[in-house]
């Protein structure tokens, strides 16, 4: 058994260069199918993901609101 630890160091330049890898096509992030849930179905999330079948990642839309699963554009993410 290896087992690996890691300790990262919030990078906000780091993190915008990736958001502008993503933007621009270079990186191309992998959502589960049907892989985002209201924060009510939580439970189901977890249900799915111990499954093993799920490729990608699950989101879970914490506001409610549907706007909030919807990527904003870079340049609203730099002015933050």
């Amino acid at each position: 058994i290896n087992t690996r630890w890691a300790y990262y160091k919030p990078d906000r330049r780091g993190l915008l260069e990736i958001a502008r890898l993503v933007d621009s096509g270079v990186i191309q992030p992998v959502l589960q199918t049907n892989g985002v849930y209201d924060f009510n179905d939580v439970p189901k999330a977890f249900k799915a993901l111990s499954k093993g079948s799920a490729r990608g990642k699950s989101v879970i839309n914490v506001s409610g609101l549907p706007e909030a699963v919807v990527k904003p554009s870079i340049d609203k993410i730099i002015h933050l």
